[in-house]
């Protein structure tokens, strides 16, 4: 695969190409990820065997000649009642709480609408979608 200049202007036959190696090296892609499946499905259960006998056992750490494997724990925050969550922190004026992240789907919902949410606006991440030509 040659590619071109990447400061040049690109000709149709150009994009053509470049639009083939890009295919062809995702086809290859997929077919090494398939061969690597069953292995994650084997590890992923080896995993989960050696997690839960060590915590029957109440080992935090496990030592071969190869590895030593540890039981990695971390926190993370449920929120189970969100009514009460958000009345204190309004309350309380704990905004630190809180993650500053608008909800995509209902910003959109509203952009729908017309109406403009403050303090936002729509943004688009452009990048290539690459689909396989069915063979008839």
């Amino acid at each position: 695969m040659t590619l071109p200049d990447p400061m040049t202007t690109h000709t149709p036959a150009e994009l053509t190409k470049l639009a083939d190696n890009l295919w062809k090296v995702n086809q290859k892609l997929k077919a090494g990820m398939a061969k690597l499946k069953p292995l994650e499905e084997t590890r992923d259960a080896l995993e989960q065997e050696l997690l839960d006998a060590m915590l029957a056992a109440k080992l935090e750490s496990v030592a071969s000649k190869n590895a030593t494997i540890s039981v990695k724990r971390t926190q993370f925050v449920e929120l189970y009642d969100d009514v009460k969550f958000f009345e204190y922190v309004r309350k309380k004026n704990q905004f630190d709480l809180v993650r500053k992240q608008p909800v995509l789907a209902a910003c959109k919902a509203r952009w729908d609408d017309n109406v403009i949410v403050p303090g936002c606006r729509p943004g688009t991440r452009v990048d290539l979608s690459v689909t396989t030509r069915s063979k008839k």
